[in-house]
């Protein structure tokens, strides 16, 4: 079958992926590139894909590859790093790397948070703080071959977490001199836009610094009650704050925690700490708070947590749904030759569709693409012969995959017997949308005509179970195949589902009939 071009893969426009394409990899243990398996291909597609810092080292040398973002880590190294071993790019880090390397090798993953590199080769910074995962990669047989480790530097929180705690610290200490000295606080945490508040124990009334009253909206200076505090805190955070509160109080000890807060322009996070100021005779006098607006790490963190999490379920499922590609293929398959034939048209094909998500994730893959993608691969030129017609839709991630392959095997028939291998021949591919069920519906048409296939009965193949079974069952949809003396007509149907993330389709089994 043809093959995308080597010349034109990885299909993007980045420095990296210019540079992978220029690299002589036949230098190189893992050889050219025609030769890689694809799960390399698609391993080296996802880590120039992310937008994180991403390195993916690959074979027995575990052969190097990195993303931009990743670039500016390596900026004053001396040697070159693309293609090269990774335990010769970091002899300076393998003291620290050769537990998550091996663990990762084994097979079971490294994650790590907040840990602090010294990074010589990065001048303008040498060192910083990290946090990001070690993720086995595995090749086309299921045994490890290599990892992919991405990250996010965390040394602006880490740092701004330090500064907190040395103000609290700063704090304490100083806690003696506050009630003299009221005016020295104000004036501080002013500056450090630390928001800063005290609950008299006596009567319950809270006093408020100049930045709590700018952030909260309150009158500039005031007092209110303590049991309007909570009123502040989110409905989902409340229960916590106040079981934190109650055991400080009970044990005259400090509380910690962050939690939700309601401001004139929306909610934020503030990370929180509260401790008892004794009066001479050992009673609590009145509880002092720092308070600090900790949203944009907040935010921060749960993003690089969600695309970790997704990533990793990503990968896992690409690699289940090439198991079952290939398991469905050898089900069909007439021999050795045949099999290797279909499975590497078949993964190739859904490494075509992971491009495309990847360039544009979230959003879905534009179908008319889709087609002249598929048709461009396996019979150049005459995608220009094709009549296609149909409205602007983009495909759900989920519903890509599996569209994609049933065009594949289409697209491989119609080369192999049909209209795109018969001077006489005419294709046309058709779709429109239409609104039924309480949602959106796609309707895509396959039509050959002009061919002499007589009464010769057609074999049901993988193609086939891919439209009338794998179609229903997966999306939900309806798919048939009719066969005539002159052509064939497929028709697909299927629920337009919007708003499906990238990285989270899931691989499944077609049930038996």
């Amino acid at each position: 079958m043809a093959r995308q071009l080597v010349s034109e893969w990885p299909g993007r426009e980045t420095e990296m992926a210019r540079r992978v394409r220029a690299f002589d990899w036949s230098s190189t243990s893992i050889g050219p590139r025609e030769s890689w398996p694809s799960a390399l291909r698609t391993a080296v597609e996802l880590m120039l894909a992310s937008p994180q810092p991403a390195y993916v080292g690959w074979g027995p040398e575990l052969i190097s590859f990195y993303n931009d973002a990743y670039a500016p880590l390596l900026a004053g190294k001396r040697q070159p790093v693309l293609g090269q071993p990774f335990r010769s790019v970091w002899p300076e880090l393998m003291d620290r790397l050769e537990e998550p390397l091996s663990q990762t090798l084994a097979g079971e993953g490294w994650a790590f948070e907040d840990e602090l590199f010294h990074l010589p080769a990065r001048v303008d910074r040498p060192q910083g703080w990290f946090s990001g995962s070690w993720i086995p990669l595995r090749d086309d047989e299921g045994g490890v071959a290599g990892f992919l480790s991405m990250f996010i530097e965390t040394t602006g929180r880490v740092l701004a977490e330090r500064h907190l705690r040395e103000s609290i610290e700063q704090v304490e200490r100083t806690q003696s001199a506050l009630a003299a000295n009221e005016e020295r606080l104000r004036l501080a945490t002013e500056s450090a836009q630390i928001l800063a508040w005290e609950i008299d124990e006596a009567s319950g009334q809270v006093r408020y610094s100049s930045t709590i009253a700018r952030t909260f909206g309150f009158e500039p200076s005031g007092t209110f009650d303590q049991t309007q505090l909570i009123e502040l805190v989110h409905r989902e955070d409340r229960a916590a704050v106040a079981a934190g509160m109650k055991a400080a109080r009970d044990n005259y000890a400090r509380y910690e925690g962050e939690y939700r807060a309601r401001t004139p322009d929306g909610w934020i996070w503030v990370a929180t700490v509260v401790v008892p100021h004794f009066a001479p005779d050992g009673s609590v006098e009145r509880w002092i708070g720092i308070s600090q607006d900790v949203t944009r790490q907040k935010q921060a963190e749960m993003r690089q947590a969600t695309l970790l999490a997704e990533l990793q379920h990503r990968v896992r499922n690409i690699l289940a749904m090439i198991r079952s590609i290939a398991r469905r293929t050898g089900e069909t398959s007439r021999s050795v030759s045949d099999y290797a034939q279909h499975l590497e048209g078949r993964i190739s094909a859904l490494a075509r569709t992971q491009a495309l998500l990847t360039r544009d994730p979230g959003t879905g893959v534009d179908l008319r693409n889709m087609i002249l993608e598929e048709l461009h691969s396996q019979a150049p030129g005459r995608e220009r012969d094709a009549r296609i017609s149909g409205p602007d839709i983009r495909v759900a991630p989920k519903s890509a995959e599996v569209l994609t392959l049933a065009l594949h095997e289409l697209t491989t028939n119609s080369v192999k017997y049909g209209a795109l291998g018969s001077a006489e021949g005419q294709l046309t591919i058709r779709w429109k949308r239409r609104s039924a069920e309480s949602s959106d519906w796609l309707t895509l048409e396959w039509v050959e005509e002009g061919l002499e296939l007589g009464d010769t009965p057609v074999r049901q193949g993988f193609g086939t179970e891919l439209i009338t079974r794998r179609v229903p069952y997966e999306l939900r949809g309806t798919g048939e195949m009719q066969f005539h003396s002159t052509g064939l007509v497929a028709r697909i149907r299927l629920p337009l589902i919007e708003g499906e993330s990238v990285l989270q389709t899931s691989s499944r089994e077609v049930e038996p009939a």
